[in-house]
């Protein structure tokens, strides 16, 4: 009986071993893409590159094999590959050659240059029609609750009693400000009331 029983059962419940993995082939990538319903997004992808590559290839678009190396040299700093056996493990670790890798940089650096090739001029025009909405101010500010301190605080300045930054820690009422001797950071101009903008618009820029 117990010799029957033993010739039903499968291999793995008599070993009681699990059957071990083996490295997906391309194939089964591909199902298992299909499967998670991840196939198209992939597909997208790919597409995208080769019309990059083919918009390049029309329009003359290159890399230097110095921008090349520089790009490759980043992207491994960026990812703490400092030398051949972390790139190397890095790569394997990937299912990637290193000629893979190295054609996914040059095709990174050809979008960019494409993209530049392509709207450059129209964020250039963009931005010369409408330049005042780019101008930006480091703005200080001292905030008081009365016009009389206000004006004192006017006066001080201007007699150079005392600097911006004393007075905004000694007298203003916004939290930010007073911590920060007035500084409440880097601002456009287009965010800020008429009645601030409009004297910082006709006031000398310094560079």
């Amino acid at each position: 009986m117990t010799e029957q029983l033993e010739q039903t059962l499968p291999l793995k419940v008599l070993t009681n071993k699990p059957v071990q993995a083996h490295p997906a082939t391309d194939a089964e990538i591909l199902t298992h893409l299909r499967h998670s319903a991840r196939f198209a997004e992939i597909a997208i992808a790919a597409e995208r590159e080769t019309l990059v590559l083919a918009n390049c290839n029309q329009l003359g678009i290159e890399i230097s094999d110095d921008e090349w190396q520089a790009a490759g040299d980043a992207f491994r700093m960026e990812r703490k590959l400092w030398g051949n056996v972390e790139t190397n493990a890095w790569l394997e670790e990937q299912r990637i050659s290193v000629d893979e890798w190295s054609q996914g940089i040059k095709v990174a650096l050809l979008e960019n240059k494409l993209k530049e090739h392509l709207f450059s001029a129209a964020v250039d025009n963009a931005y010369v029609s409408n330049r005042d909405n780019y101008r930006r101010v480091a703005l200080s500010q001292i905030l008081v609750t009365d016009l009389a301190t206000a004006w004192k605080i006017v006066q001080i300045l201007r007699e150079g009693q005392a600097s911006f930054c004393a007075l905004a820690l000694e007298h203003s009422q916004g939290k930010q400000s007073q911590e920060n001797g007035g500084f409440v950071g880097v601002r456009y101009l287009v965010e800020l009331i008429p009645e601030i903008a409009e004297p910082l618009t006709q006031g000398k820029e310094i560079v």
